[in-house]
C-alpha cells in the first residue's frame, strides 16, 4: 500500500466516522484539531483505526495534540 492510499483510508475514515459526512472535501494538509473539525477524543479514535487498519503500535505518548 503507498501512501496516497494510506491517506485515502484515513481521509474516508475521517469523512465518514468522525465528521459523519462522507462527502466534506477533506484536504490532505486540513488543520483537525485547530481548525475545530476534531477533539482530542477523535484524534485517540484515529489512533485506534490507525493500528488496526494497518496493523502498527502507536505509543499513547505519540498520540498528542
Amino acid at each position: 500500500m503507498d501512501r496516497s492510499e494510506v491517506a485515502e483510508k484515513l481521509k474516508t475514515y475521517i469523512k465518514t466516522e468522525l465528521l459523519n459526512n462522507p462527502d466534506y472535501a477533506l484536504g490532505d494538509d486540513e488543520p483537525l484539531i485547530s481548525g475545530g473539525l476534531l477533539n482530542s477524543f477523535a484524534l485517540a479514535q484515529i489512533g485506534v483505526f490507525v493500528e488496526e487498519e494497518f496493523d502498527v503500535y502507536i505509543p499513547d505518548d505519540e498520540l498528542s495534540v
